[in-house]
């Protein structure tokens, strides 16, 4: 079961970020910045923004108190939704489980920032005229930010910087060991069970289906597993100059530990310390940032972002039981099923050479 490690998250309690975080100045967002809408998930909306000339965020500090350049930052926002968190309690969670476990440049930085009075009715009425433009992705339409946070994120800006030519590759590592509750004999890891169980479910439905990578290809021995995956994911050029960079990569391989090391998951992550589940989940479901250059003697940038706590709240932690329940009993771990002949998952054996079906590009 997960349980805290010494050798990585040590000393939670007393985390001198955690404890200065009670007693430092919140940074505040000046009257007059203008919000410009970059993309949104289920839980949150991620703007860019400027500020009027002549002002600055006032207070903005990181690290043990020391002040810093703000940099490239984007603004993250709370959607009001049953399972969200106060971001007051996110960051805790951040600086207090999941910072130590990284370095500083493995992470997408957050940072706690007061709003300006009114600024999230203006993003929310700007919603709404997007919606009219058919501008918002459709199966977003409807939910709002949350009126009740004061609070906003400034996170680490991934996005490639104007005329760069750089380009973003994007994705979720999700599960990167299978899962305590599967069959021994498995034919599927958690994450391409759970995909093709859903791929079932929307064929049944008139639905279209989704296909991705196996996660444990991103952290095999062979260059060709990690290329296979990176047909799946989003970004733009230099596809086989990243499948090398993440071939072994030493963030990946350490988020895979971390997950080893927490791994409060499955039916007996039911019965943990809701906390150590909440670290296990969360580590299974953030996103991977590389920052491409143009220039190949330039360095690729890699960060981990999307680590919000996964708590359980809001119907999450039934909902976690009964899927589980549901790909043990109706055997998609077992890869048997007649709709399951074809599967991208590495544990099923040999797969076709996807070179034949796939453009790699350079």
């Amino acid at each position: 079961m997960g349980h805290l490690k010494s050798n990585s998250v040590t000393a939670l309690a007393t985390n001198p970020v955690s404890l200065h975080m009670a007693t430092r100045a919140v940074p505040e967002l000046p009257d007059g910045t203008r919000p410009f809408y970059l993309a949104e998930g289920g839980a949150n909306i991620v703007y860019k923004y400027t500020i009027p000339n002549g002002f600055s965020i006032t207070g903005l500090t990181k690290g043990e108190g020391q002040q810093q350049q703000m940099g490239r930052k984007l603004l993250r926002l709370r959607k009001r939704i049953d399972s969200g968190t106060p971001y007051q309690e996110t960051v805790e969670n951040f600086d207090t489980y999941i910072r130590p476990m990284f370095r500083h440049d493995e992470l997408v930085d957050q940072e706690l920032v007061s709003l300006p009075k009114g600024f999230i009715t203006y993003c929310n009425e700007q919603l709404r005229v997007d919606e009219a433009r058919s501008l918002r992705p459709k199966d977003r339409i409807g939910v709002y930010l949350s009126t009740k946070e004061p609070f906003g994120l400034l996170i680490t800006d991934m996005t490639p910087a104007p005329g760069s030519d750089a380009c973003l590759w994007e994705f979720k590592p999700k599960w990167l060991l299978q899962s305590p509750s599967a069959p021994a004999n498995a034919k599927r890891c958690r994450t391409c069970a759970l995909r093709e169980m859903k791929n079932y479910d929307a064929r049944k439905a008139g639905e279209p289906e989704k296909q991705s990578f196996c996660p444990l290809d991103l952290v095999s021995d062979k260059f060709d597993d990690v290329l296979r995956a990176t047909r799946f994911m989003r970004g733009g050029h230099g596809r086989a100059r990243v499948a090398g960079f993440l071939h072994r990569n030493s963030t990946l391989l350490k988020l895979q530990t971390c997950q080893r090391q927490m791994n409060a998951v499955g039916l007996p992550g039911l019965h943990a310390h809701y906390r150590d589940r909440a670290i296990s989940m969360t580590l299974r479901d953030c996103t991977m940032f590389v920052r491409v250059p143009r220039d190949e003697h330039e360095p690729l940038e890699v960060r981990l972002g999307d680590l919000d706590f996964k708590s359980g709240i809001g119907g999450k932690l039934q909902y976690w039981r009964e899927t589980e329940n549901r790909l043990i009993e109706e055997g998609w771990y077992s890869g048997d099923r007649k709709d399951q002949e074809f599967s991208e998952c590495s544990l099923q054996g040999p797969r076709g050479d996807f070179r034949l079906t796939a453009e790699i590009t350079k």
